[in-house]
């Protein structure tokens, strides 16, 4: 019996960071491109940065892009790496130090407050946003000196750094030809779908939505939805994070409106000029001095109000049976790794 070989190459390109600046349309473009190889199997695989998935070793990491098919560059894109020093030495281990990283910077105001909102969406936890930020319990990490190690591991040949504000503009986003440049790639051509990819990750806030003693209703960018009676729904803007209680409906809805309330939805002009005075400004400045580029554009002339929309609920609380049946399938195609 003939036995199909499996055709497999280790990632020649990393994108190490930050989280929530471009990664997801980065991921989508590169499935698209006839040239790039990223893995069908997980958006974010953390082979350097997550010690369960180093130990499983090296053949595991190869396993993930065994779609490989003769592409000239292949893509890990896992934004964790960027704040793990360890990430770096086992990278340089495996693929060798003429592997070429890419980082995108985002504002830090505006990143620290979109990861947050991601934290509380993806693990409830209790707390507002400026209250964990001074803990230093979600992602105070020495950034500057991290983006200086790859800077040493690598070379500076090897390490490209984009703006997300400047290159991923939805207006006029210069990302593709950026990228494109530093690998070789013939920058003619483009892969960004702007009526697909305009919003693509767009951000939201969770909510609780508890249907006490009578079924909920209510209707979200045209559509209705409707969850049935003593029922307590998460919704976290993400089909895989979202969570549905039928039984100790009212405990957990006790809860739930406990740690709700606890939660930062909107980030306002006070708390915004707050983080940029103790946090994001001498960063800048540190990431200047240490990569030789401007920060400029992380200086903000007004402090600003940043505010998301509210989760949806859940797909399978829509009311339209055809249209609930296309949503759900969207979600499983658009999002394979989940």
């Amino acid at each position: 019996m003939l036995v199909k070989r499996v055709i497999t190459m280790l990632p020649n390109v990393v994108y190490v960071g930050m989280g929530k600046s471009g990664s997801t349309l980065l991921h989508k473009l590169f499935l698209r491109h006839p040239d790039i190889y990223v893995s069908k199997k997980a958006k974010e695989i953390n082979f350097f940065a997550k010690d369960m998935n180093w130990s499983k070793g090296v053949s595991w990491y190869e396993d993930m892009f065994d779609g490989y098919r003769n592409e000239r560059w292949v893509v890990d894109i896992s934004p964790g790496y960027h704040n793990k020093t360890k990430s770096i030495a086992r990278m340089k281990e495996v693929l060798g130090d003429e592997v070429k990283i890419v980082f995108t910077f985002r504002r830090f105001t505006d990143f620290a407050f979109s990861r947050y909102l991601h934290r509380i969406r993806g693990k409830r936890i209790r707390g507002g946003f400026l209250e964990l930020l001074e803990q230093k319990s979600m992602f105070i990490k020495p950034l500057d000196e991290l983006v200086g190690q790859y800077v040493d591991a690598f070379g500076s040949e090897n390490v490209l750094i984009m703006h997300y504000e400047n290159e991923f503009n939805r207006s006029s986003p210069t990302f593709e030809k950026r990228i494109y440049e530093f690998l070789g790639l013939p920058t003619t051509d483009s892969y960004y779908e702007t009526t697909e990819d305009v919003t693509v990750n767009s951000g939201f806030y969770p909510r609780f939505v508890h249907a006490d003693g009578k079924p909920y209703e209510e209707e979200y960018d045209g559509v209705s939805y409707r969850v049935p009676a003593d029922t307590l729904v998460f919704c976290s803007g993400r089909a895989y994070k979202n969570i549905c209680w039928t039984e100790d409906v009212e405990q957990e809805a006790a809860q739930a409106r406990v740690l709700q309330s606890s939660w930062t939805t909107c980030l306002d002009e006070e708390a915004y000029s707050y983080v940029q005075e103790k946090y994001t400004i001498p960063l800048a400045q540190r990431l200047e001095d240490r990569l030789g580029i401007s920060f400029e554009h992380w200086h903000v002339a007004e402090p600003k109000r940043v505010e998301y929309r509210e989760s949806p609920l859940p797909d399978h609380y829509i009311c339209d049976d055809k249209l609930r049946a296309e949503r759900m399938s969207s979600n499983k195609i658009q999002t394979p790794w989940t």
